[in-house]
């Protein structure tokens, strides 16, 4: 069991090669003074600047805090004032009470972090800080607040015999808030990282190279953060006599894990190699593209350190060890991933717009992985309908017809695993005096079954700078964005619409124009075509054999919406009458007849009906005499009038032939 130890006031050893800068712990302040530092001072302003805009100059970052400390969250507005700053905690407003303070500057002071216990609720969490004016309001980025924790060790290193001359490798593992800072201790003594045979790895590794008698002792991990100090079990090294004069094969002991990082930190990828003579370690990429030098270095004998990490660091990295001489090689692979958190290569631009016309934000935003994109109007997820569009994966917000209730802030999210950035813009809407407003008494009445007649009157009042009218239409069912529209003439007050779809809802609504700007739009009306009978459906035949063949045509589900379906009929040309109706559902594509005369030509006839009536009838002469040898398609000497609706010669086909494409 680990060793828990008293945290005292003492100087970590330094956990460093030359050239190698582990991250270091700053001491927290004294809590008397940092309260000092950051007491709310008198009133109004909240450190505003000049800008005209509503905009963050500092935003919360994600902080770990001890239980029973002072913490600050920072928070900082530009913008026209008077501004009101407000607090969120995991999307619900934060009240105001005496555990926390907001301070003059804007930023937030939790007296003393806590965590749950007693009823009272958890100080963990996400803070957003909240800004508005009377153009809008703005929410800073999502800030995570977490206690610091120290586990137990999970892995305890372990005891090691090796030789003189040879490499000894001790490992420990803890998790942490924040992550622990490992040292070594030998004997309860910290060890010499002045010794180059002594490399220290921040994930918990000791590696020791060269062995000599004189490091034979007890180890022990010791990780520290600002929550607690741990020690872990100790682990005995024992050097033997030296067999060096015994060949060895090159042999990796431990080869690069898979990382995943964030860009700037700092990569260790790890190789410790053996045999006799002692190989030569070297690193290549899988892929063949240089590693580079610029803040590449081998510590020790073979690990290799990549300091600042970019996106282009990502990549498999192939540790080689190499016997002195020869080509006897050893390899071993990781792979590293580099994500880089979301941020803006193009920010959205506040803009001023006449009402009535459309408005466009544009934010482009990159990551790896690739940020996902979100709108946020006066701290509100902004989703698509009505008026507003999103378009190229959300990197364009279009708001179209735009009016006094769209003056806003909007804000561009963009987040992935690795972070989240904002952006903001503000829409004014533009509404020039003396625009006429929205007609009057909109009426749509239906003409036909393709045409809706749409009528209106005059504006009330400022119509003499009209120049024109522009309708807006759309099926009743479909989205906004499928709108379209048709300009008319400033001294009509009506319009056809034609070339609409039969038995079909649309809806109108129009809208004045004149050279400084658009009249609000008009209320919208709804009126459906009339309905009207189906049109003949395309019928094809396949011959199945001397007596028997196959009708197809192409289903119609919406018939079964109107009362409808298909009617069949059939008959020998030399009939008077014809077998039928036979009644098939809207669903259906296909149809057997059976047990017909080889000898005679058939006359078939296939219609749709709905609740309007029969529309017209497709019809198919089939001659079965010779199916097995023929194909043809017969026409009825007295029955030229139904030359239009014969199929060429292709719509009779022999069984196992497809039909026409």
């Amino acid at each position: 069991m680990a060793e828990p130890r008293t945290a005292s006031p003492r100087r970590l050893p330094a956990l460093r090669r030359p050239g190698f800068l582990p991250p270091l712990l700053p001491p927290p302040p004294p809590p008397l003074l940092l309260l000092l530092l950051l007491l709310p001072l008198p009133a109004p302003s909240l450190g505003l600047g000049h800008s005209a805009e509503l905009a963050f100059s500092v935003e919360p970052n994600d902080d770990i805090a001890n239980p029973g400390q002072p913490i600050v969250l920072g928070c900082k507005v530009e913008g026209t004032p008077p501004v009101q700053v407000s607090w969120r905690k995991n999307g619900a407003e934060l009240p105001e009470g005496t555990h926390t303070t907001l301070l003059a500057n804007g930023s937030l002071l939790i007296h003393h972090f806590r965590l749950e216990q007693g009823g009272s609720p958890s100080d963990e969490g996400d803070y957003e800080c909240v800004a508005q004016n009377r153009f809008g309001l703005l929410v800073s980025r999502k800030a995570r607040l977490q206690a610091a924790t120290m586990s137990d060790f999970h892995v305890h290193p372990q005891a090691v015999t090796g030789e003189e001359g040879g490499v000894a490798r001790f490992q420990c593992q803890i998790h942490g808030l924040p992550k622990p800072l490992i040292t070594w201790e030998k004997n309860r003594v910290p060890i010499d990282t002045d010794d180059e045979r002594y490399t220290l790895l921040p994930k918990g590794v000791l590696q020791i190279t060269g062995l000599r008698a004189e490091d034979s002792g007890i180890f022990h991990c010791v990780a520290s953060n600002i929550a607690s100090v741990r020690v872990s079990h100790g682990a005995r090294l024992t050097v033997s006599g030296s067999g060096s004069g015994t060949y060895k094969e090159p042999t990796i002991l431990v080869g690069p894990e898979n990382l995943t990082l964030t860009v700037h930190q700092t990569a260790v990828l790890e190789c410790v190699a053996t045999g006799n003579p002692r190989p030569i370690v070297s690193w290549s990429r899988l892929d063949g593209r240089p590693i580079g030098v610029e803040g590449i270095q081998v510590l020790g004998t073979g690990n290799l350190i990549i300091s600042d990490v970019t996106v282009q660091h990502s990549g498999v990295y192939v540790c080689a060890a190499n016997r002195p001489g020869t080509r006897v090689r050893r390899t071993a692979q990781g792979r590293l991933v580099v994500q880089a958190p979301a941020e803006f290569v193009q920010h959205p631009q506040s803009i001023s717009r006449p009402a009535g016309t459309t408005a466009m934000f544009t934010c482009q935003a990159q990551g790896e992985p690739p940020p996902h994109v979100t709108w946020l109007k006066n701290g509100q997820v902004l989703g698509a309908g009505g008026h507003v569009r999103l378009k190229n994966n959300n990197s364009t917000l279009s708001i179209s017809g735009v009016g006094p209730e769209d003056e806003a802030i909007y804000q561009c999210v963009a987040e992935n695993i690795a972070g989240s950035s904002q952006a903001s813009a503000r829409l004014t809407v533009l509404w020039a005096e003396g625009l006429p407003g929205p007609p009057r008494n909109v009426r749509a009445v239906s003409v036909s079954s393709t045409e809706v007649r749409v009528s209106w009157s005059e504006p009330l009042a400022h119509t003499k700078e009209i120049i024109g009218y522009v309708l807006h239409i759309r099926k009743a069912a479909d989205s906004p964005k499928l709108e379209y529209q048709e300009a008319v003439s400033k001294s009509t007050f009506q319009h056809l619409v034609r070339d609409l779809e039969p038995s079909t809802a649309y809806s109108f609504y129009i809208k004045a124009y004149t050279p400084r700007g658009a009249s609000l739009a008009s209320v919208p009306t709804l009126a459906s075509t009339l309905g009207e009978a189906p049109v003949p459906p395309p019928l094809s035949v396949r011959l199945l054999g001397s007596s028997s063949l196959q009708l197809l045509w192409k289903p119609w589900p919406r018939l079964a919406q109107h009362n409808g379906g298909f009617k069949l009929f059939y008959r020998p040309v030399s009939a008077t009458s014809f077998t039928g109706p036979i009644l098939l559902p809207g669903t259906v594509s296909s149809y057997n007849l059976s047990q017909l005369d080889p000898s005679t030509v058939y006359e078939v006839k296939l219609l749709a009906y709905n609740q309007h009536g029969d529309g017209n009838a497709t019809v198919r002469f089939v001659s079965l005499k010779g199916a097995s040898e023929d194909r043809h398609c017969y026409r009825h000497p007295h029955r030229s009038h139904l030359h239009h609706l014969l199929r060429p010669l292709s719509s009779v086909w022999p069984e196992g032939q497809g039909p026409p494409v």
